[in-house]
Parts: structure tokens; sequence; C-alpha cells
């Protein structure tokens, strides 16, 4: 998918040329298991896993880690998707179950051998560091931040914040029933609970509230007949009794069925607006109406059983590997994973397990924008946000404080100075010669006026935990998680005071500023436009339910654009503040946690999956162009050549802006009209011609540009007028 450049001559030798972008695309999706949860400590672990019984893979980088019959746990590279090959393996004993990577670590739930820690740092050579007897078979594991939940029979939370010594910290007991599957989602762990009598199996859905994880509590309760579980948004997708139910879990204690379908018994996934079922072939389901699920695609494949995990335009099957780019016509491309179950995602890695061991596969693949430099700041999880401000990037490092880099050269940045802070930093503007830090309940004004030595100049400090800032010229405005929007008075920045708020209600995250508003990312309830032209009686003027879980917005004109979690991107119409207007929406290949707007395109960062592109010359037509997957993102910022990625363990991130396939060097002689094609080196064209502007016609064949332009040459007369644009082949 490309947008169009367009150039028009006429006989007389008038031209004109019609830019826009065109790109090669390159598509990376995430698993939907994987979890990015601040949760009541407000922090940014993540979940990454799969289920499984029988065989089971996930996938991390490039590389998948599968259980795998008597192999044990085996790497397996999957950098072509529909033919990964193995790259290690290592045995097990138990019986594995399931497993969970995070970070450098692959948590295996090996049955009889209980819980078993596997260092996956050099995927050639995996290396077991740690084993956890269990007083039953462990049957499923799931890591979410530095907690790993572990089924055997009951539920128990272990701490891996030292993965070689995981220790236990809480748990729950089932009171007769025998959990199967846990899948933390949120503040909550949703898990497949089986009640076993001498006839009949009895299947119900637990919720555990697990905000601490010392204190676990049932929250609720749902007996239903559970087969597949997947959580997505205020939704549970379930397979039951041959069907697919949707139920809202937005209230643990009242959990309600508002929808379902004909079609489901196996596996499922729920990842954007289409939820994927494993039931002897893979059937896919439009879910854009929750409430209204429908089948619109099936392939048969023969075989049931095993789980599924979709990444990209590709499903995983225990037994297949489906293309799923058009969801209305599944097509086989793959055979068996090689004896790895259905996988789950993360990053360019695929986790696979069976009942004896683990497999590690390699599924990368290389994206534009091109990458300028990757710069590693001192935190291990990555920086959490990034600004910008002429030769200056301004980097919340989490627990590293704010880190000063002059990006003069952006192809070799470098560190200026450090400002440490006692906590972990949140969120960082740059306005003026001042830098406006938000760090645990604090906001820190510092100076910018010499950039190699920042000293603070005023701090605000309050109860409540601070997300994001934005500023203007006389306020900041922060966001307090539980509290809202802050107004701070900066005028004198040695004594910055609270001047006003207004309490939003959901978790607020960032903000963004716009004429008299503050458009505020309030999580679950979406869309917040606060009225400050009163800096001290802030005004509610009106709020919109985005759908998924509001993490970022940036305003531009008329609209907002939302990254909206699993929802993808949103796109708001806000020119009657009074009355917000949905304009349309796209999915994006993983969780969308930042937004960015320049000109006409929208920069998405996804978790896991880098960042995306938008074109958004018709807002109501949001068309993605393209994208780089290399990496995973938490937040972004943009100037006027670069894009600047806070990027989870690989630190600041520095990028290219997509650029304009240029139709330049125009000529006219007997012998033709004469140009030349240029843009970003690796993007695919197709050139097309027309007289109309209305019916194009592919004109040469396809071709890649490189660092120098490309000539071509139309020797043909098409009437009195020819048009010329280039597209993505």
């Amino acid at each position: 998918m490309a947008s169009v450049l367009a150039l028009r001559r006429d006989l007389t030798g008038n031209v004109a040329a019609h830019r826009v972008l065109c790109l090669h695309e390159c598509r990376l999706s995430a698993c939907v298991r994987k979890i990015d949860w601040r949760g009541d400590t407000w922090h940014d672990p993540v979940l990454r896993r799969t289920f499984c019984s029988g065989r089971c893979i996930v996938v991390q980088g490039n590389y998948g880690y599968a259980l795998d019959g008597s192999a044990g746990l085996q790497v397996i590279d999957v950098t072509a998707p529909a033919s990964p090959h193995g790259v290690s393996e290592l045995p097990t004993s138990g019986g594995a179950r399931a497993v969970a990577v995070y970070e450098n670590y692959a948590y295996l739930a090996d049955g009889t051998n209980g819980l078993e820690v596997i260092d996956i740092t050099d995927r050639a050579y995996p290396r077991r560091i740690r084993r956890l007897p269990a007083g039953a078979p462990v049957l499923d594991v799931a890591v979410l931040g530095n907690y790993a939940y572990v089924v055997d029979s009951d539920l128990t939370v272990f701490d891996i914040t030292q993965p070689e010594i995981p220790r236990a910290v809480g748990g729950y007991s089932t009171n007769g029933f025998q959990y199967v599957r846990v899948i933390p989602y949120g503040r909550y762990a949703y898990i497949i609970a089986r009640r076993y009598t001498a006839t009949n199996v009895f299947s119900s859905l637990h919720i555990i509230d697990i905000a601490n994880p010392s204190q676990l509590k049932l929250a609720g309760q749902f007996d239903i007949s559970l087969g597949g579980l997947s959580v997505q948004g205020r939704y549970a997708y379930i397979t039951e009794m041959g069907n697919i139910s949707v139920l809202d879990i937005s209230n643990p204690a009242n959990v309600q069925r508002v929808g379902g379908a004909a079609g489901g018994r196996g596996d499922v996934m729920a990842i954007g607006n289409y939820a994927y079922v494993a039931d002897g072939g893979l059937s896919i389901f439009d879910i854009t109406d929750p409430t209204n699920p429908r089948r619109i695609g099936h392939i048969l494949l023969g075989e049931s059983g095993g789980r599924i995990v979709v990444r990209g335009d590709y499903a995983y099957l225990g037994y297949a590997i489906v293309d799923i780019s058009n969801p209305n016509a599944p097509r086989r491309v793959g055979g068996d994973w090689p004896g790895a179950g259905g996988p789950a995602i993360v990053g360019d890695y695929a986790y696979a397990v069976n009942f004896y061991g683990l497999r590690v596969l390699n599924i990368a693949k290389t994206g534009v924008p091109q990458r300028v430099v990757t710069y590693h700041t001192l935190e291990t999880q990555g920086p959490v946000a990034v600004a910008s401000q002429g030769d200056y990037a301004y980097v919340a490092d989490g627990y590293s404080g704010l880190a000063v880099i002059d990006i003069t050269n952006p192809a070799m940045p470098q560190t200026l100075a450090r400002y440490l802070t006692q906590g972990s930093t949140t969120g960082v503007a740059a306005h003026g010669n001042y830098i406006y830090l938000t760090e645990s309940t604090n906001l820190h004004v510092i100076s910018a006026q010499n950039v190699a030595n920042p000293q603070r100049l005023g701090l605000f400090s309050t109860s409540e935990a601070l997300a994001g800032v934005a500023v203007d010229e006389h306020y900041a405005y922060v966001l307090g998680y539980f509290s809202g929007l802050h107004v701070i008075d900066v005028g004198n920045p040695a004594n910055p005071w609270r001047v006003g708020g207004y309490d939003t209600k959901g978790g607020a995250y960032r903000v963004a500023l716009q004429g008299n508003y503050a458009y505020v990312a309030d999580g679950f309830s979406g869309l917040q436009v606060i009225d400050i032209r009163n800096p001290a009686a802030p005004q509610l003027t009106a709020s919109y339910d985005t759908g998924g879980e509001a993490l970022d917005v940036a305003v531009a004109g008329d609209y907002a654009y939302i990254a909206d979690r699993e929802a993808g991107l949103q796109i708001i119409d806000i020119r009657n503040t009074g009355n917000l207007q949905r304009v349309a929406g796209h999915p994006t290949t993983s969780w969308a946690v930042g937004v960015s707007v320049l000109s006409n395109y929208v920069y998405v960062a996804t978790r896991y999956t880098g960042v995306e592109v938008f074109d958004v010359r018709n807002p109501a037509k949001p068309r993605r162009i393209g994208g780089n997957t290399a990496f995973d993102s938490q937040a972004i910022s943009l100037d006027t050549s670069h894009v600047f990625v806070a990027a989870r363990f690989d630190g600041l991130i520095i990028l290219d802006l997509f650029k304009e396939p240029v139709l330049d060097n125009m000529s006219w002689s007997d012998s033709g009209f004469h140009f030349s094609v240029g843009g970003t080196p690796g993007t695919a064209v197709q050139l097309q011609r027309s007289v109309n502007l209305r019916d194009w016609f592919n004109w040469g064949t396809p071709f890649t540009l490189g660092a120098s332009p490309t000539d071509a040459s139309d020797g043909d007369f098409i009437g009195n007028s020819v048009f010329y644009r280039a597209i993505g082949p």
C-alpha cells in the first residue's frame, strides 16, 4: 500500500507535480497476549506469553521458543515466516505445557518438574538456571512485568525481579476447581477453571484481582463452558460448544454475555478488529462490533487442536501457517512448525512449546523509515518519553533521570549531561529556555540555558503519581494518573504553583494543547476535552469513548489522533468541541502507545513493532503507508526532519522522516518527456500514467529506489496532457 505521487505535463511544456508519500511497507505484528500494563504502581512491565496444551510457541525478535516433544526447548529461526528453521533446543522431562518469555528469560510450565527458568541471552545455547518444584503439575505460566503467574491447580505469583531467584509472593486457592490457563491483563488475571466430578466436567471463568500480588482475591466468576480464551480491552472472547461468545468484563462482579456467533471450538486469539479461531482449520471473525461478531473467512486444514497466534499477515497454528492478509480468503502457505504448536510473537522471535520442551525461532524483517542511529541510554528498561527542541533531545530515562542529548549530527548523538532524580521519570516537555520533567509525584522545572549543566529552578510536588506534561507560555499542564489535569503556573520558574485542575474519569496518560483546550488521553475513558481559558477553573467540554485505552493524543487542526492501545489509531473530529465525532480508525500491528503528527502524516508508536506511519490527508480514510518494526516503542516525538523514539531496551532511536518520492529533473525533447524519481532508498515503486487523473495504468516494470535518482523517459504521446505517479507495486 502506498500513497500517490503525480506529475502532469502538457504539450506546451507546462509541468505540475503532486507529491505524496510512497513507501515500501513491511508489516510485523505482535501476539495479542503481550500486555503493556502500568498497573497500580504505574511502571511499564510487559506480558509475553502463549498458552498450550500439547505444543506451544512464543516469538521474540528473530527467534521463536518452542516446547517440542523429546527435543524439549528448541530455538527456531523464523526469518521467513512461512518456513522457520531450528536454531537450538533444550530438552525438558516434566511434560512442558506453556512458555512465557520476558526480556532474556523463558519461563516454562514444565508439568511435573514445576516452573523452569531458562536463560536465552544466547539463543543458540539456552541455559537452565532455576527449577522450582510445585505441589501439582504446572499447567500454565504468564509473565506480567516483574511477576510470573503460575498455575498448578491453584494460582501462585512469583516475583522475578531476580530471575535466578524467583520468590513466591502470593497465591490463590481454587476451592475445588483446577486452574488450567491464566491471562493477566490490567489489574486482573483471567483464568479458565475446571471442576471434575465422576461424570462431568464443569468450567468457569474466574477473575482474580492482582493489583496487590501478595493479596490476591476473587473479583468475579462466570460459569460457562470454556474452550479457548482471549482478552482484549473490556471484552473476553471465548469458544464454547461450537460457538464464539463475547463477554463484557468491564465489571468483574457482573460479567455479561453481549454477543456471539456459531463456529468456534478451539483456541481463540482476538487482535484488533478480528478474532481468529483454531477449529480444525482457521475461522476469522470480524469483531469491529463486539456485540455482533461475524465469521468472514474460513480455511479447512483437516486437523484440530493446538494453539494459535497471529503475527502481521500470518496465523501460526500447531499444524499450519496461514496467510491472513485478506481476512476474507485465508490461505495456507506453510506446513508444520518444526515440532512446535501455535506460536506467540514477541518482537522478531518465536517461542514454541509442546509436551517435551521449548524451541526458538527467528522471524525478522526490515522496514522503513530507515534508522539513523540507536543511542543506548542508562535505563535498562528503556526510556519512557522524549522531547526535542533545536539541536537537543531530552529523554525521560526512567530511574536514570533526564538525559540531555546533542543531536546536531543525528547519526552521532552525544550525551551532554544528566539530571538525576530520586524516582522514575514519566514525562518530559521542552519550551523556550526550560525543560519540564515529571518524576514520581514531582514536576521539575529545569533551566536549559546551559544544556551541558541542567539545573533545577523550581519544584512542584503533590501526593499523586504524575504522568505526561505539556507547556505553553505561562502554564504547565500536568497529568496525575488518578487525579486528571493539574494546571501549574510556571511564570516564575523558581516557584511553580497549582492554580487549578480537573479530575478526569479514567487514568490520565498524556495531554496535548491547542487553542483554548487541553486534550487528555484518559485511558479507558477515552478522549477528554477540557476548556482551559480560565486556568483556575478548567471545565470539561466533551468526552469521547474511543473504544480502547487512550494512551496518547496528538492534535492538528480539526482532528485529534489517539493512540488507543488495542484499538489502534483513532481519529476524532474536534471542530465542535461540544460534540466530538469519530471520523475513522485504523488497526495497528500491535498496541498503539504513542502518537505524533506532522503535516499529512501520523506516526504511531507500537509496542514490540516499532513505528507505523499513516497518510491522513483524507482523515475519513487513513492509510498505512509504511513503518519500521525493528524495535519496541514506548513513546514518540517529531521535529521537522527526524522521528525520536523512546525504545524499550534500545534507548533513543532516531529515524529519518518518511520522504516523499520526488519526480524531478524534468525535460522535454523530440524523443519524449524525461524525468527522474528519487526518494528513500529501498522504496519499491511502480510508475503509472493517466490522461484524465481518473483511469491509471501501470507504466513500465516496478523498481526499487537507490541512493541516486532513477531516470525515466516517455516517448509516447497520449492526448494533450499526461499525468504520472509513483505508487507501491
